[in-house]
């Protein structure tokens, strides 16, 4: 059996952007694309469909209050948030009629469910596919767990990690996300190094920890880079102290490790809610037809058949 481990919020969002379908007076589209994009991958992949929710997260600003900041600051995104927010209801609805298994991180993201799941199941599913536009995931890769990206309709498997990022291992990714910072959830790199030079430092060395033991022992020195700021290199291995940030650099890049690990399940929510799921093809109906979704209804029985081989 396969899994496919839903972002909820990155997939509702993407639908939500599509061509506008309206329902009462109210905007459908991203309950009608979520509930096709769900149903196709489950039959295209042969896999149990699991929707995971974000909720509001507290140990990841508790721990670095700057997390996620400034998100909300953009009115056209605020706006469309808000019009996914009154279908999340009905999303979790006729998701739960269809069979779904769905959990929701109260106090915590999609992202740590993700990592706590794929931990669970890794070694007991042929395959675990994370569908999701959130790069993030890229950090949980397998030899049997991918990346499905909502956007591009594209597949990153661990095989093709180095062709798509530069580098050879989710860990890897992680210490280049951790060393550069990441815009989207307001988190400051290390200073002085971008992405160019964190591709150069990892792959000479494999890792920050290697780098600084051998820079700290003389193994390896400037000459050894070519990137116009490998001095700043040595200046991570050092912790050179970072006035912007007001940290050293090396314990900026500690911090970011921590916030942006998702494998080690330090920042997981406690309070996780799962949504039962209950089959029930005739109520599922009739809120298709409550909602317009007469391309659904005329289909019904090939529409629900994936959902009843995969989730029942």
């Amino acid at each position: 059996m396969n899994l496919l481990l839903v972002d909820a919020h990155s997939l509702g969002y993407f639908c939500q952007q599509g061509a506008t379908l309206t329902a009462g007076g109210r905007q459908v589209q991203a309950i009608f694309g979520m509930l096709r994009n769900i149903r196709k991958y489950c039959r295209e992949l042969n896999a149990r469909p699991y929707v995971l929710w974000d909720g509001e997260p507290i140990k990841r600003p508790a721990f670095y209050p700057e997390y996620k900041g400034k998100r909300s600051d953009n009115p056209k995104l605020k706006e469309m948030r808000i019009q996914f927010r009154q279908q999340r209801d009905d999303i979790k609805l006729m998701l739960s009629l269809l069979g779904v298994r769905q959990l929701v991180a109260h106090d915590g993201e999609a992202d740590d469910l993700a990592g706590m799941l794929c931990r669970r199941f890794k070694s007991h599913v042929e395959h675990i596919y994370l569908y999701t536009g959130d790069n993030d995931w890229l950090t949980l890769l397998d030899d049997n767990v991918s990346l499905l990206n909502v956007r591009k309709d594209e597949i990153t498997r661990l095989s093709y990690l180095g062709e798509k990022t530069g580098l050879q291992t989710p860990r890897q990714y992680l210490e280049f996300k951790a060393l550069v910072g990441d815009k989207s959830d307001e988190i400051d790199g290390v200073g002085g190094i971008g992405e160019s030079g964190a591709l150069e430092l990892l792959n000479e060395c494999g890792s920050v920890i290697e780098f600084v033991k051998k820079a700290r022992s003389g193994e390896i020195t400037v000459d050894d880079f070519k990137g116009r700021g490998r001095r700043k290199y040595f200046a991570l291995a050092n912790n050179e102290f970072n006035k912007k940030v007001e940290m050293g650099m090396l314990d900026i890049f500690r911090r970011n490790v921590k916030l942006m690990n998702l494998a080690d399940l330090e920042m997981m929510p406690e309070n996780i809610e799962t949504i039962p799921p209950r089959y029930d093809e005739a109520e599922f109906e009739n809120k298709c037809l409550e909602l317009s979704f007469q391309s659904i209804v005329d289909e019904i029985e090939v529409f629900v058949t994936p959902f009843k081989r995969f989730c029942l």
